[in-house]
């Protein structure tokens, strides 16, 4: 039987250990390695989201503060249009009133004017009227008689007369409602309107006013169908007829 083969000396076991133990430790040093790797990539990536993250929430707040400003930017527009239209609408209401102003005193002024020379107008006629008058007293002349003075007037003599007169009246006030005055007109022989007095007010100074200057812008009225001119008349204005 032949002998069985020498073992391993000391020294090659020493180095097959030595050999297992750099194998071990290189392939511990390797997936020492690969795990750090792994690790490196996992941080990474988990770096990378959060980044992504923020720079995604930072867009967002810039998006936020982009729109507020434009928003606000559109609003302070928006109250400076209105503003300025504001102002536009109370210049315009001022320059209006004003015009307004300016015509109601220059209607006024006119009626003032008219007035002063229908009395002026009146006072004349009035002495004329009354030279006549003594004229015709001094030589017996009286061509209409008491009885032709004291006949009652026709029954359209009153229209007649408030057609002459009503398209003298001129409004330069507001007369609100439908008031009506009661009017005293007295006249000489010839239709000169010589005096005229509210007797009933309409409770409307504006509309009294209104009429009165009417009859003293029309200065004169005609006489009835037969000729006569009463003395004196009671005519009633309405505002609204």
């Amino acid at each position: 039987q032949a002998p069985p083969p020498p073992g391993p000396t000391a020294a090659e076991r020493d180095a097959q250990i030595a050999l297992e133990k750099a194998t071990l430790k290189k392939k511990e040093q390797a997936a020492a390695e690969a795990a750090a790797k792994a690790k490196a990539a996992k941080d990474a990536a988990e770096a990378a989201e959060r980044q992504k993250k923020a720079d995604a929430d930072a867009a967002r707040l810039k998006q936020r503060l982009e729109d507020k400003r434009l928003a606000d930017e559109k609003a302070a527009q928006r109250k400076k249009d209105q503003q300025a239209k504001d102002e536009k609408a109370k210049e315009d209401k001022r320059q209006k009133d004003l015009a307004a102003q300016r015509e109601a005193a220059e209607k006024e002024r006119e009626a003032k004017a008219q007035e002063a020379l229908v009395a002026k107008q009146r006072e004349e006629n009035l002495k004329r009227m009354l030279g006549q008058a003594g004229v015709a007293a001094g030589t017996g002349a009286n061509p209409g008689g008491t009885a032709a003075r004291d006949a009652a007037p026709s029954a359209a003599y009153a229209g007649r007369i408030k057609a002459r007169i009503k398209p003298n009246i001129v409004l330069t006030a507001d007369v609100p409602g439908n008031p009506v005055a009661e009017v005293e007109v007295k006249c000489a022989p010839d239709g000169s309107i010589v005096g005229r007095r509210i007797v009933k007010p309409s409770g409307n100074t504006a509309w009294d006013d209104t009429v009165l200057r009417a009859i003293d812008r029309t200065g004169t009225l005609p006489r009835d169908t037969d000729g006569r001119m009463p003395p004196t008349m009671i005519l009633v204005f309405p505002r609204q007829e």
